[in-house]
């Protein structure tokens, strides 16, 4: 069973996914593509081979523009208790990516969302109010005192973009659609060295996919050979319903933090190295 992101839409519904994911003998995975993306497998890699150094903060972000038109008619996507907006959509993905570079836990969440576009004519020429955000900015901090910034957008007016930006104590490592990876060391600053990823299809590199649908060809083949063989050991990168369960929590504290104006404490442990 192939599972769309977000799983669920709260966390109590997907605690009650697993337990009936746990009853059933079938493969059972959440479709997050990008962990199979050539570029993004390498950060995991360069991260956990300590080539960066110790990695001290992330940012990422996300935006397309199909909500910045005003003449937009409502749908049941602007609607957050059927949608969720972009804070489930896009930030599904970007919190599952972030976990699975990083494998680390997430202490604390500061969240802000807007709908950007408050309200939309529905196709009877009705007002109705948009409860869906459109914008989602989330502070983290993970384990090891790693400060995490992540964003998307779907009211964007330029460009559809995906950019991230990771800091380490040796090197850093910047991505955006148009110069692919770019990694720079201590021992060369200010020198630019551009990554060569194999297997990178034609259509990806010359950016006439975006990442996401570019990324599930990709994730195709060990999905079909692991239903073949009924071997879910060929999809070891995939996202499970454990994932599904972690990156709710992320989610659900992101729209807390928005509605409480308050950081939300998830995990114990935080502190800095700043000392006064």
């Amino acid at each position: 069973m192939i599972l769309e992101k977000p799983a669920t839409m709260t966390i109590e519904e997907a605690n009650e996914l697993k337990q009936m994911i746990y009853n059933s003998d079938k493969i059972n995975i959440i479709n997050h593509q990008l962990r199979f993306n050539p570029y993004l497998l390498k950060v995991r890699e360069i991260i956990e081979q300590g080539l960066l150094g110790r990695i001290y903060y992330m940012n990422i972000h996300q935006q397309s523009t199909g909500f910045s038109n005003k003449d937009m008619k409502w749908t049941w996507s602007l609607e957050e208790k059927e949608g969720g907006g972009v804070r489930l959509a896009m930030g599904s993905h970007l919190i599952d990516l972030l976990r699975f570079w990083l494998k680390k836990e997430i202490l604390t969440v500061k969240g802000n969302m807007d709908v950007v576009i408050p309200k939309r004519l529905d196709s009877n020429g009705n007002i109705k109010d948009v409860t869906a955000c459109s914008f989602f900015d989330a502070n983290l901090n993970f384990e090891d005192n790693i400060t995490v910034n992540c964003s998307a957008t779907c009211s964007a007016i330029g460009k559809n973009e995906f950019n991230f930006q990771i800091y380490g104590e040796n090197g850093e490592l910047h991505f955006d659609l148009e110069n692919k990876l770019i990694v720079y060391f201590i021992n060369e600053k200010g020198i630019k060295h551009k990554i060569k990823i194999e297997g990178v299809t034609k259509e990806e590199q010359e950016n006439k996919v975006s990442i996401f649908s570019g990324s599930f060809i990709y994730y195709a083949k060990p999905l079909l050979s692991a239903i073949e063989k009924s071997n879910e050991n060929l999809l070891k990168n995939a996202s499970k319903i454990d994932d599904a369960i972690e990156n709710q929590k992320i989610l659900d504290a992101i729209k807390e933090s928005t509605i409480e104006g308050r950081t939300i404490e998830l995990n114990s442990g935080y502190r800095s190295n700043i000392k006064c």
